[in-house]
């Protein structure tokens, strides 16, 4: 059985998915499989798959018969997958060469960590990135600053790095549970390991999140409706509190240092969620007068 599974939920991604492939098909680490969750796509991107299946043994490709939605088939794909240590990839993003070799030496050499994290480089366009952001855990730093600082900086493409699998599917199992939204989930997910101590971060291993992907119609894109904006944050934001006061229950910090982390609640969930009372007021107000706010 192959060490790491890479996981891949695609819909209508024949634009980017080809380059994503190639990136993991040139990967000098070697003990890998790609499992490609197709949810009845209606474009070129079976096509596409079934090419590098046919070329490669360590690509398999799962066809949905019908569109089962994002949530499910991002789960499915998790679930097709055995290996020790896991990664999901979007089909629009892709990595360096050397991005799971440098991950796995990190997270098979310390039963201790359970989520290897990359640099991360976000292309807006092709000729438009921003600088390479490698937030680091502090060393310099008291535990309890390092933590704060590390928090409010991190990437949320950390998602994407290389997890012990086991550790994630106990996350799926509860937190996701807790939190059944794609939207900011990506956060809270990386929040568990994160809160315990359990991520290391390898600045040398590049990760590169597209974002100008076209609307695939599948939600996760493209630009919503101001009262579905507002919609979306009023059920999510006391959801998104509630998973992040679970986990800081959970976590091993003691008493005053999870005193410290809890007063963080807000701005953390302003900056991952992009919502707070003030913000929904302003796109209410947005709503009713046509003003910029």
């Amino acid at each position: 059985m192959a060490r790491v599974t890479v996981a891949i939920p695609v819909y209508n991604g024949q634009d980017m998915i080809g380059e994503c492939l190639t990136s993991l098909q040139e990967q000098t680490f070697k003990d890998f499989k790609v499992i490609i969750c197709d949810n009845a796509s209606t474009d070129r991107t079976v096509e596409i798959c079934k090419a590098f299946v046919e070329k490669d043994d360590r690509f398999t490709l799962v066809q949905n018969e019908t569109n089962i939605g994002h949530e499910a088939n991002f789960r499915k794909a998790f679930a097709l997958s055995q290996s020790e240590f896991f990664a999901w990839r979007a089909d629009d993003d892709y990595c360096t060469k050397d991005y799971f070799e440098k991950l796995f030496d990190i997270i098979a050499g310390n039963d201790q960590i359970d989520l290897a994290a990359p640099s991360v480089i976000t292309r807006w366009s092709p000729d438009h990135y921003s600088e390479i952001s490698t937030a680091s855990l502090n060393q310099t730093l008291p535990k309890i600053e390092a933590l704060k600082k590390t928090m409010m900086s991190y990437h949320a493409s950390w998602f994407y790095g290389l997890w012990r699998r086991d550790a994630l599917e106990q996350i799926i199992a509860t937190l996701w549970q807790d939190f059944p939204y794609a939207y900011s989930r990506d956060h809270l997910t990386i929040l568990r390991p994160l809160l315990s101590g359990r991520i290391a971060v390898c600045p040398e291993a590049l990760f590169i999140q597209r974002t100008y992907s076209a609307p695939k119609g599948d939600g996760m894109r493209g630009k919503q409706k101001l009262e579905d904006r507002i919609k979306r944050l009023q059920e999510l934001m006391p959801l998104f509190y509630q998973a992040f006061e679970k986990e800081l229950a959970g976590s091993s910090l003691d008493a005053g240092e999870k005193s410290q982390i809890a007063s963080m609640k807000k701005k953390y969930t302003y900056q991952k969620l992009r919502a707070s009372p003030w913000r929904i007021m302003r796109l209410q107000v947005k709503k009713l007068f046509g003003a910029k706010v």
